[in-house]
């Protein structure tokens, strides 16, 4: 009806280990993407949580909005979707 019993979204902190994997993903896109590096810090990256939308196993980062004029450049698309990224833990 109204949603007044609607669960809110888990948000889930941005770990040391994310930021490496994150970085890590970025150096292996097309050059045109490395300007994405210095965004990638615990500084700008708050939490993630589920995307709002519904989408399966998709996730939204929260920014810190202070420093997102830092950041921003209105010459480039305002986001991404990256998909399909299969892990493998080794054990």
């Amino acid at each position: 009806m109204f949603n007044f019993f609607k669960k809110k979204k888990k948000k889930y902190p941005v770990t040391k280990i994310e930021l490496h994997f994150f970085k890590s993903l970025i150096t292996i896109l097309p050059r045109k993407y490395h300007y994405l590096l210095p965004q990638i810090n615990d500084d700008f990256l708050i939490a993630f949580k589920e995307n709002v939308l519904g989408f399966k196993d998709s996730y939204t980062f929260l920014l810190n909005a202070k420093l997102e004029p830092t950041f921003i450049n209105k010459k480039l698309p305002h986001f991404f979707i990256l998909q399909n990224i299969k892990i493998w833990n080794k054990l």
